[in-house]
């Protein structure tokens, strides 16, 4: 998906040199894909909730752990989207380029986070799941403070090659932990909470950081503003002390079953 999206939006800027509306056009793709999707794909048996434990056995949802992760998906987002609604505005501010050069750099933020999410296993095999938090917040702060001191098109395009890195170990971090800690009954819900928290952060982002940009005075100042939230990244801070607590509840429930 990441590599995709650094084909997708570095077209779609180069189609917006030529129409605003240009770089729409890329949607059609799905059209072509239709065909082949019709013919692949097929429904897969259904199964329910209660084959896969046992009878009368409770499964209780893990709430705390499902909210800190859920908030923690939503805050992330927040600050993520920032990228693909705010980076054209910043480089026509820093007078370094026009939209292509701004989908490039958005889709080579896309691409670090394709390459990160590689070593993912590694990391988490070294660092533990709050470890892993811990270093994509740090980093997160860092390739934003990167964004905000940036003055030419060069250093936009490596602070977003840094600050993407994050997105490919975080989501999958967010998963990983979520699975692990919820019991087979409650794992569709909890999914379910998690992907809207994802897309209600990007939906409210650009509400929020739009206002926070005109009040901090600029895009740059607002990157800045935005690599305060690496202070989650601290594994003795509240959120990660929450989820720990969380997913220590879900196991004892795991293995109570």
């Amino acid at each position: 998906m990441s590599f995709g999206m650094l084909i997708f939006v570095g077209l779609a800027g180069e189609l917006t040199l030529l129409h605003w509306r240009g770089g729409f056009a890329l949607y059609a793709y799905a059209l072509l894909l239709l065909p082949a999707m019709l013919a692949s794909l097929s429904e897969p048996p259904r199964h329910r909730a209660g084959d896969a434990v046992a009878a009368g056995a409770p499964v209780l949802m893990p709430w705390l752990l499902v909210c800190v992760l859920c908030a923690l998906a939503f805050g992330s987002m927040l600050i993520f989207f920032m990228t693909p609604s705010k980076t054209a505005f910043l480089i026509i501010e820093l007078g370094a380029g026009d939209a292509a050069r701004a989908g490039w750099a958005i889709g080579v933020f896309n691409l670090s986070a394709g390459l990160a999410s590689l070593i993912y296993k590694r990391l988490l095999a070294r660092l533990g799941w709050q470890g892993v938090f811990a270093a994509a917040y740090l980093v997160i702060g860092a390739g934003y403070s990167l964004v905000g001191q940036a003055s030419d098109y060069g250093e936009v395009f490596v602070a977003m090659a840094v600050a993407g890195t994050v997105l490919g170990w975080l989501l999958p971090n967010l998963n990983f932990t979520l699975i692990s800690a919820a019991p087979a009954g409650t794992r569709g819900r909890s999914n379910g909470a998690m992907t809207a928290s994802l897309y209600l952060g990007q939906v409210v982002s650009p509400l929020v950081v739009g206002p926070v940009s005109a009040a901090v005075g600029g895009v740059g100042n607002t990157s800045r503003s935005s690599a305060s939230y690496c202070c989650c990244s601290s594994p003795d801070s509240p959120s990660s002390r929450s989820c720990a607590a969380g997913a220590r509840v879900a196991a004892e429930v795991t293995d109570e079953r």
